[in-house]
């Protein structure tokens, strides 16, 4: 079966809830042809084009559609991390970073050991690099972010949390020196 066939059976089939055809014929083909183009060309933007159709022609996106749309955001992305991706692996460290630090641990430990934990993430990332940019994403502002987990922990005591931490601060290794980079 070609995607173009699958597109085309998908969209001319009929919708359980309501009985009537996804789409009509000729916006049936309309997909399809976009789909077979995708595949042809592996030029992504044809897939842009199907989901802004079927927002403008009040399509739901079926399941063969989205395992296109799918593929074409994959292909346009690489392999590596997408930056919200990134982010998320970077915003974590900083958690950890700042649960470290409030049972006592400095930022360069925290920092270490935070980049340790990244090690396994599709996004790795050295030491220094979330020591330097630490304390402007996690300090500034009134209050800043560091302030207010410091005051619902302070509001919210959970014994265990603290020890847990502790423990884990324990546990977790030091970085290697390839990891915990240079400090500029």
């Amino acid at each position: 079966m070609t995607a173009w066939g699958d597109v085309q059976r998908a969209y001319a089939g009929a919708n359980p809830a309501t009985g009537f055809r996804y789409a009509s014929p000729q916006q049936t083909m309309a997909l399809a042809n976009l789909v077979h183009r995708w595949r042809e060309t592996h030029t992504a933007s044809f897939m842009d084009d199907a989901v802004i159709y079927c927002e403008k022609q009040g399509l739901p996106i079926l399941p063969v559609l989205l395992r296109e749309i799918a593929k074409a955001a994959q292909q346009r992305r690489g392999n590596g991390p997408s930056k919200a991706e990134r982010e998320g692996i970077k915003g974590e460290a900083f958690r950890i970073m700042c649960n470290l630090i409030l049972v006592g641990a400095s930022d360069r430990e925290a920092a270490g050991k935070a980049a340790f934990w990244t090690q396994s993430t599709p996004h790795p990332m050295r030491a220094s690099s979330l020591e330097k940019e630490y304390p402007a994403a996690w300090r500034r502002g009134s209050p800043s972010i560091e302030e207010q987990i410091r005051a619902d922990r302070a509001e919210w005591p959970e014994p265990t949390w603290d020890a847990e931490w502790r423990r884990l601060r324990q546990s977790m290794p030091e970085p290697e020196d390839e990891v915990r980079g240079e400090r500029r």
